[in-house]
């Protein structure tokens, strides 16, 4: 018999899902589906420190390392637009994630940045994801 798998709209909020599972069961690794988005999103990610790699497997996955040290983990992942509910900010709309010491995450026109990035930059965009 083969193994069913789930398809998701929202790839998004299923990669941000897996993550928190994993970082609340101390996996090492997660397994994610390969996709522009999610690629980009890691890229953010790695950039600032919140997943130590990421790397694609011989089936077509993305497999992202995750910090193991309890200091250096993050706690929270936070969907904020959704498929039902789109959620889109201008530059000046972009406020620091918990006073600074999150990362939001934003899709542009100039492609997927972090908030801090975006607000420099001048421009605004759909508000991804916050991560803490």
């Amino acid at each position: 018999m083969e193994k069913k798998v789930r398809k998701t709209h929202d790839i998004l909020s299923d990669v941000l899902t897996r993550m928190r599972n994993a970082i609340a069961s101390n996996k090492e690794f997660v397994v994610l589906p390969k996709t522009k988005m999610v690629l980009e999103v890691l890229k953010v990610m790695s950039n600032y420190g919140y997943i130590n790699q990421y790397q694609e497997n011989e089936v077509g996955d993305i497999v992202v390392y995750l910090k193991t040290e309890l200091g250096y983990r993050f706690k929270h992942l936070e969907r904020v637009s959704k498929p039902g509910l789109r959620i889109y900010v201008s530059a000046k709309d972009i406020r620091p994630v918990k006073g600074g010491k999150g990362l939001s995450i934003i899709s542009t026109s100039r492609g997927v940045m972090s908030g801090d990035q975006a607000k420099k930059a001048g421009i605004g965009g759909e508000y991804l994801c916050n991560i803490w």
